[in-house]
């Protein structure tokens, strides 16, 4: 993943695939794979004292990830202003981009 200006790359690129998906999701993985999820890569970021991760879903197709996506946002949260579409919350941030 490249810069996200003014976060600098805090750590290592990690990449969970297969089993370890379980762990990283920490036992939520079976819906995702149900909508064909099949790898997440992830980076953490840092600017001074604020840290963000950012995770890339790798899904089978665009309607995979549509559908996920679907299940998982609220509707009643602004929009992320990016990608193809997206929720912004106090706590973190969802979308996609096809």
């Amino acid at each position: 993943m490249s810069k996200l200006s003014p976060y600098e790359i805090n750590t290592a690129l990690s990449i969970y695939e297969g089993k370890k998906l379980y762990a990283y999701i920490d036992g939520g993985a079976d819906i995702f794979f149900e909508y064909g999820f099949y790898r997440v890569l992830t980076q953490n970021y840092r600017y001074h004292d604020e840290s963000i991760i950012v995770d890339i879903y790798d899904m089978i197709d665009t309607n995979a990830a549509f559908g996920i996506y679907s299940i998982q946002q609220d509707p009643s949260l602004p929009p992320l202003g990016c990608g193809d579409g997206g929720i912004l919350s106090d706590f973190h941030a969802e979308g996609f981009i096809i």
